[in-house]
């Protein structure tokens, strides 16, 4: 695709491989899901006994539901890659001019600590739609500098009323079966924002004056080092445990920040990254320090925000009309078939 929404997959993917992707199936370019498999496993995985436990017997299906969202973008679906491709990236510095103000230098860009909100680094508006206008205040395309927190935010939220019904209705598995799938999504963006070339104008190579990035192919071996089996330290062992985020979009300001402030850390190692899927590969003490610590930041992240909407889904009230098997014979009082 051509159109500038598109471009992370494209930086995913060199040129010499589009036609492989247009003529095969899914699987040749597999590896590159096996990060966000293996986070999404760990992060099922670490939640706590007080989760559902049909979400740890059922952990295939999240990890299944966690690559639809790169699926989603398909030459073939040219609208829905409009509208999908901003969803996994945010250009920090399109928005805020030298990146955000608190963020710390990278030598210090850690995982933060287990329960604790990070401070706000930049303040964004409550929801997409003040996003939207503040990009028109600031000349900027919002298609361009990315939705990935508003993506993150509304599937943590979606998640929330999913899960409020499995505790009316536990028994449902049409329910249940939501739910399996809103956690597989909102885990591959929650695994996006802690990449730090999502959330930088200088994505695939150094941007130039104009905002073009070269096409150095960067983006593509930061995208392959979350799944390569070299970086040996499971994404579990030192994670931090799970925990409640009370305010939830100033959270994912301060983890845009700390993976904004690893750009440069990643450019100094460029050298260092895998070459595409070529086995073997012997990682530095650095990419694999870089490689362990942010495998740890994606399952942290990822789990606290399934054990968030669990705690927001116990104050969510469900209508009587969502019952299974209900057919209500009037739409809800104030409602009305088109809102």
């Amino acid at each position: 695709m051509i159109d500038p929404v598109s471009r992370r997959l494209r930086a995913a993917v060199p040129v010499v491989m589009i036609g492989l992707l247009l003529l095969t199936p899914a699987s040749a370019h597999a590896w590159l899901s096996q990060g966000h498999a293996r986070v999404t496993r760990a992060a099922v995985e670490s939640l706590p006994p007080t989760l559902p436990a049909f979400l740890r017997e059922n952990v295939g299906t999240i990890v299944g539901a966690s690559l639809d969202p790169d699926a989603f973008r398909s030459p073939l679906a040219p609208e829905l890659t409009a509208q999908e491709g901003p969803e996994h990236f945010f250009d920090l510095e399109m928005v805020f001019p030298g990146g955000a103000p608190a963020s710390r230098p990278a030598t210090q860009a850690t995982t933060p600590t287990p329960g604790a909100t990070q401070p706000a680094a930049f303040s964004l508006p409550p929801n997409r739609y003040g996003f939207l206008a503040l990009c028109r205040e600031r000349n900027v395309e919002p298609n361009k500098v990315g939705l990935l927190p508003y993506a993150v935010t509304e599937w943590t939220q979606r998640l929330a009323v999913a899960f409020a019904e499995h505790r009316r209705w536990p028994d449902d598995p049409a329910i249940k079966a939501r739910c399996l799938v809103y956690a597989g999504i909102l885990a591959h963006y929650a695994e996006d924002l802690t990449q730090p070339l999502h959330v930088t104008m200088h994505y695939d190579g150094r941007a130039d004056a104009g905002n073009r990035s070269p096409r150095s192919g960067i983006h593509f071996r930061v995208d392959a080092l979350l799944g390569r089996p070299e970086i040996e330290a499971g994404p579990v062992d030192g994670a931090s445990e799970p925990q409640v985020i009370p305010a939830l979009l100033v959270h994912l300001t301060g983890e845009i920040a700390r993976s904004n402030a690893m750009v440069d850390q990643v450019y100094a190692m460029e050298k260092d990254f895998p070459p595409g899927d070529v086995q073997p590969w012997t990682p530095s003490p650095a990419v694999k320090a870089f490689g362990v610590e942010r495998l740890r930041a994606a399952t942290s992240l990822t789990a606290s925000l399934y054990l968030t909407a669990w705690d927001l889904s116990s104050r969510i009230k469900t209508p009587d009309w969502l019952a299974p098997g209900t057919q209500p014979a009037t739409w809800p009082a104030g409602g009305s078939s088109r809102r």
